[in-house]
């Protein structure tokens, strides 16, 4: 064994050489390269003090470093482990001389090789809601471990996975897997998933017995196993093992669709808790109403049942049930637009009926007409007070909160999950309370109250585990949203890599699309471009597959951000124009005020202030902003930097510092360094590059604490460009290496290099310019434009 396989520990904490992580128990510690290198190389000379200018030769050999990047660097390792300047357990600053490494420091054995042990099974919140789950559904997710509200709901594997714990319903809970279609005609397609969405509608309608997701269903069926049974009606054993033990299944309801000359067979046995039932068929001339005469006649022998048994079919017109059982299987397949033609049917010929009208409203929620969806769930609303149990009202106004939330109506759409929270909790429906609460969770992320977000996220999965409700992706989903607004990105790529997973495994394309999105951001906001840019496309290519404009206008939003982030102002423009087009085209004032605001920032970078405050103005008004609010922040920040360019320096340096005493007292990190680095441009353009300096400083020391590697690297730039204007190339050199290690595939990297290179006299400068403006392409922009000119010495059109 070499030197690099040594570990240490020290606390909770471990140094593995070999693997380069520093651990926190299990979680390996997100560290920039040159802070591990400094606490390995403090921790391997712990027996002395080690002088600042050993410890800058040694993490950044070859390179002359300020005091200041050093600084930096101890303040980062002191904070990864659990330090800080005041408490000084582990890294003591020795006055006049340096640091010492003071923990109390335990060397480890080697470890020999070991197999990788097998991960646990598991199965599966962008910027809008999206619903959970279809009324009455239930199922079970296989949660890796108990979420506690402290330590940012950090999800620990605990030896295995969680079992369902049997509902209050007697301990029943039933399965209906997708009916096996024996017929061979292409036009009974259909009946797979639409009977078996029919099945489950009629239970949840006739009683109270709690049933598998669809969705769970549909990603479990598996081939059918021939080794007994009559033929479709035999039951995998590992099928059956999965469905009792992950689901808590107590009866399993299999059957199997054939046709004779002139009638359908609907062949069905049930497996329960002592063996199964014989199996029986029943013929007539119309599929739906058989599968609903099969519910009748199996619920009527279920434990309990007897005279509490009211059976409510959909509808005695086989014609209508048909048409909303083809409508059900579409809509599972993610063919919207087809399915609401089957539920206007069913509607037109019987509009007394709830569930078809319901179905019908939330195809149009979800097709973005939402000035109809909001009328046709309104009228539901008296309808829905009169059916059987509390799941239609509550089915309702979630549906409804939704419409709200998209038309930019926040405080209604909370109101009405409250409403239908308060309704599930009355009627002690624990299969619908977590869908609420995560709902409500996600407007509290949206609106930037992260702690009840938490509290909401803990009580929904407390519930879901006391009621074994499916909950998909979206809890690992609203808990990658919620690590990436307090910057812990690693954090939030685990969770939403986990929620990508989870949606797909579940087949769910709507939710996997939006998963996908937000990874697409997450990526961004690293200043991964090229890999966000290919995730965008194929979410643009998947919501355009499943005709969900809403979803395709996030994406042209969040694309529009990406061409802003790398420079190119053409491109943003552009896609904020289309954004806004469309938004408008399909009422979401959310959205239309997020192009809006778009458009004025390039309006402002092009120097025409007076369209960008009006882009402004009209993206406040839309968007609903209070004043003193955390949503008015972004428009006072556009506002003083709209001063700044009209020369109103002062004016714009009162409002920035006031609202960086608001960053301050709330602990934002994110926003103090947005507001340190507008006020270091404040006073470059006052001509005062040292206090420029001192603030471009601060904003990266506050970036660094956030983990925004994009605004790093925008600083990065920012100080390197002020120092090679100053003509002072040797102190930007340690910015130039710091945004290399941070983003090397960045074409402004390649360019600041190439300044850096020219500044000092060095060879290939011009090449290495040229290189940069080559990769940038249409993200070359003015700034880049004349540091060509500065180091090639020549202009040319960037497109020629």
């Amino acid at each position: 064994m070499g030197e690099n396989s040594k570990s240490y520990r020290f606390g909770d904490l471990a140094v593995d050489l070999a693997a380069r992580e520093l651990r926190r128990g299990a979680s390996v510690v997100d560290l920039q390269p040159k802070v591990y290198d400094l606490i390995v190389f403090l921790l391997e000379n712990r027996h002395r003090a080690v002088s600042k200018e050993e410890l800058q030769e040694a993490v950044w050999p070859g390179v002359i470093v300020t005091e200041a990047a050093l600084t930096r660097a101890v303040m980062k390792a002191r904070k990864s482990l659990g330090d800080d300047a005041e408490k000084q357990s582990v890294i003591k600053t020795v006055h006049g001389h340096g640091y010492r490494f003071v923990a109390d420091v335990v060397q480890l054995p080697p470890q020999p090789p070991q197999e990788p042990a097998p991960e646990p099974a598991m199965t599966g919140p962008g910027q809008g809601p999206e619903q959970l789950s279809h009324p009455g559904s239930g199922g079970r997710q296989r949660w890796p471990g108990v979420l506690a509200v402290t330590a940012l709901l950090a999800i620990v594997l605990a030896g295995g996975v969680f079992l369902f714990k049997p509902s209050s319903q007697g301990g029943l809970r039933i399965a209906v897997l997708p009916v096996r279609d024996l017929t061979e005609d292409p036009e009974m397609s259909w009946v797979s998933l639409g009977l078996m969405s029919l099945i489950k509608r009629v239970i949840a309608d006739s009683t109270a017995i709690p049933t598998v997701s669809a969705r769970r269903l549909m990603e479990l069926e598996d081939q059918p196993d021939k080794s007994g049974g009559s033929p479709g009606l035999s039951l995998a054993p590992g099928l059956l093992k999965s469905l009792r033990e992950d689901d808590a299944a107590s009866h399993i309801v299999l059957a199997a669709l054939s046709r004779t000359v002139d009638a359908f067979e609907l062949s069905y046995t049930v497996y329960h808790p002592r063996g199964m039932t014989p199996e029986k068929t029943l013929s007539g001339a119309d599929a739906a109403g058989l599968a609903q005469e099969m519910t009748r006649e199996i619920l009527s022998t279920l434990p309990g049942s007897g005279r509490e048994l009211q059976f409510r079919p959909i509808s005695d017109d086989p014609f209508v049930t048909r048409a909303y059982a083809r409508g059900l299987a579409l809509q599972l397949q993610g063919e919207v637009r087809e399915a609401r033609d089957f539920f206007e049917v069913a509607v037109r010929e019987d509009s007394t009926l709830f569930w078809p009208r319901y179905e019908l409203a939330l195809t149009t929620r979800r097709l973005g007409e939402l000035e109809q969806a909001r009328g046709e769930f309104e009228a539901l609303i008296p309808m829905a007070r009169q059916q059987p149990h509390a799941d239609a009202e509550v089915a309702v106004r979630n549906a409804l909160a939704q419409v709200f939330w998209l038309q930019g109506d926040l405080d209604t759409a909370e109101t009405q999950y409250r409403e239908a929270l308060r309704l599930a909790q009355e009627a002690g429906n624990l299969e619908d309370q977590p869908t609420m609460m995560i709902n409500l969770a996600i407007l509290d992320r949206n609106r930037g109250k992260l702690t009840e977000a938490r509290e909401l996220l803990s009580r929904a999965l407390d519930t879901a585990d006391r009621a074994g409700v499916d909950l998909g992706g979206y809890p690992y989903q609203t808990l990658g949203l919620i690590a990436q607004q307090e910057g812990n990105l690693a954090q939030a790529e685990s969770y939403l890599q986990q929620a990508l997973e989870a949606f797909q495994r579940a087949d769910r394309r709507r939710e996997t699309a939006t998963s996908m999105n937000a990874l697409a951001g997450l990526y961004r906001r690293q200043g991964k471009w090229d890999l966000a840019r290919s995730r965008f496309e194929q979410v643009m290519a998947l919501r355009r597959e499943l005709e969900d404009r809403t979803g395709e206008l996030e994406t042209m939003l969040s694309v529009a951000a990406l061409e802003n982030s790398r420079g190119n102002l053409a491109g943003f423009r552009e896609r904020a124009a289309e954004a806004n087009a469309l938004a408008e085209t399909l009422g979401l004032p959310v959205h239309q005020s997020q192009a809006m605001r778009m458009l004025g920032t390039y309006a402002l970078e092009n120097g025409n202030i007076a369209e960008a405050r009006q882009q402004y103005s009209a993206a406040r008004e839309l968007a609903r902003i209070d004043q003193n609010t955390a949503r008015e922040i972004p428009y006072l920040v556009a506002g003083a930097k709209m001063d700044m360019a009209e020369g109103k320096l002062a004016q714009a340096e009162t409002a920035l510092q006031e609202l960086l005493d608001y960053a301050n007292q709330e602990q934002r990190g994110d926003l103090q360094a947005a507001l340190l680095s507008e006020l270091g441009e404040l006073e470059r353009q006052r001509d005062n590059p040292d206090a420029a300096e001192d603030y471009y400083d601060r904003a990266l020391e506050a970036a660094w604490e956030h983990s925004a590697p994009v605004r790093q690297g925008t600083l990065l730039i920012k100080l390197s460009d002020l120092l090679l204007d100053q003509g002072l190339p040797e102190q930007a050199i340690v910015h130039v290496v710091s945004l290399t290690d941070l983003h090397p595939q960045w074409p402004r990297t390649t360019a600041l290099r190439a300044r850096l290179a020219h500044a000092r006299g060095e060879d290939g400068a011009a090449e290495l310019m040229k290189s940069a403006r080559e990769q940038a392409g249409s993200g070359w922009g003015t700034e880049e434009e004349s540091w060509f000119r500065e180091v090639v010495g020549e202009f040319s059109d960037p497109a020629g």
